[in-house]
């Protein structure tokens, strides 16, 4: 039996709901795993998480938070107390997550894309980071989510907006539903277009309220 295209939203730490996730979603060794990036900060069980997902052999995506963390894993008490957990082999695992994931079915980014730019020429920051921008199709001095200008046919599938919310458009399909904010944890099934989703067990953050260097 051909295996699957599973996408999953920002995890943060919620190693439960994400082994809950993949039970429900009936996932097989032969399904092909895409973590959309996020895997650390905010949530309860960052390194589980980390190793869980490295040792099952998933893709995964660079986060903003990834980016944050790399940055910042030896300088800062919380960051260090977690890379000094990790083996070395996630280690360089962690710090050569690719910031996108082309393929001829769907492209994978964490954030999104600044419209109208090839996508060999997107910023890493934009793919990290965006959500609104300007365009004059937005008019002067207006913004508006990226994906409003998204003109292409490949779906783009990504997280990083957990305000947003989970949003199933016609080529942008965003999977972040808050589950570390007490929302859901999402996923997105490419061969079948069918969405699988799990509650988180409670609050782990409340947003807004995350202390700097917390991991």
């Amino acid at each position: 039996m051909a295996g699957r295209t599973l996408f999953i939203g920002d995890v943060h730490g919620c190693y439960h709901e994400l082994v809950e996730l993949l039970e429900r979603s009936g996932h097989r060794r032969e399904d092909r795993v895409v973590m959309l990036g996020d895997l650390v900060n905010k949530g309860p069980e960052v390194v589980r998480c980390l190793e869980f997902v490295w040792r099952s052999g998933f893709e995964c995506l660079l986060g903003n938070h990834e980016a944050h963390f790399l940055l910042h894993a030896r300088s800062q008490p919380a960051y260090r107390a977690v890379w000094d957990r990790l083996d070395r082999e996630l280690q360089r695992w962690l710090a050569g997550l690719p910031l996108y994931i082309d393929e001829p079915t769907f492209l994978a980014v964490h954030a999104g894309l600044r419209p109208g730019v090839p996508l060999h020429l997107q910023s890493r920051e934009d793919l990290l980071n965006i959500r609104e921008c300007k365009t004059g199709r937005a008019g002067e001095g207006e913004r508006a989510p990226w994906y409003d200008f998204y003109d292409r046919s490949k779906p783009v599938i990504y997280g990083h907006w957990a305000r947003q919310g989970l949003r199933l458009g016609e080529r942008t399909i965003g999977l972040d539903s808050g589950c570390v904010y007490g929302g859901k944890l999402s996923a997105w099934i490419l061969e079948t277009q069918t969405l699988v989703q799990v509650d988180a067990r409670r609050v782990y953050e409340i947003p807004g309220k995350q202390k700097r260097g917390n991991p």
